[in-house]
């Protein structure tokens, strides 16, 4: 056998390898997606319990702590609050974040306050947020998705925030924070999105509750058939090659 022979076979076997090692990957990968997908799907169909228990059974599994119904319970703080820009139906306008000072039932460690996700409001609605969406007084027993901030900016062509004039494109938790002149184990790590997705009669004030989107890309059985096809058209290639060389006597 020639070393150039010997050479494409080892090439071929060496990326045969990778190729199906990323194949079996995908298999690995559409499996947990789907698991996921599914205990989501449970858990929406579920009764909000209380954050503190939420977080306690949460903490001993491997499914994190998105969208898991809660309730969680407080004051809010009137003098702080935040604006992300969304879109609702095709409309541009705001979510509103609010600081809930935090009961003793749904407190944890040295945590004190929460972020709200208190729902949508119109675009043009911004500087006059309190008159349509006028701050609750008093206890608060708040329902709605335990939700986690991601660790940084979701992509680089996301527009930046703007902290001081309180406008988000992404919920920057520690932002707020900072913002609020909390600091930051004052502060819960999550925040909750106010409203369970479904339920009736969320539209008919605002702000607009229960908009979170639960959504997941899956296209691992796309990259499944992707890796493992060129895995299968290699090993063709791989056939024909050697086929040739018996053809011209190696």
């Amino acid at each position: 056998m020639r070393v150039s022979t010997f050479i494409v076979i080892s090439s071929i076997g060496l990326v045969l390898a990778a190729l199906i090692a990323l194949g079996t990957w995908q298999v690995q990968r559409l499996a947990w997606k789907e698991a996921l997908i599914e205990r989501v799907n449970v858990q929406l169909q579920g009764k909000p319990r209380p954050v503190v228990d939420v977080l306690q059974e949460a903490s001993g599994s491997d499914g994190g702590i998105d969208y898991r119904p809660v309730t969680v319970s407080g004051h809010y703080v009137p003098d702080r609050v935040f604006f992300e820009f969304t879109t609702y139906k095709g409309q541009s306008g705001w979510n509103i974040f609010n600081l809930l000072r935090l009961d003793d039932q749904s407190r944890s460690g040295s945590v004190e306050f929460a972020l709200i996700n208190r729902g949508f409001i119109p675009y043009e609605a911004k500087s006059t947020w309190s008159e349509i969406a006028r701050l609750p007084q008093g206890m608060q027993s708040i329902s709605g998705l335990l939700r986690s901030p991601p660790d940084e900016k979701p992509g680089r062509f996301m527009p930046d925030n703007n902290p001081l004039e309180d406008i988000y494109y992404w919920r920057d938790l520690a932002s707020m924070t900072s913002m609020a002149k909390l600091a930051p184990n004052q502060v819960s790590p999550w925040y909750v999105d106010a409203g369970i997705p479904g339920q009736p009669d969320l539209e008919k004030q605002y702000p607009i509750q229960g908009t979170t989107i639960v959504s997941f890309s899956n296209n691992h059985l796309q990259y499944v058939v992707t890796w493992y096809g060129l895995a299968l058209a290699l090993l063709g290639f791989g056939g024909y090659f050697l086929d040739a060389r018996r053809g011209t006597k190696i």
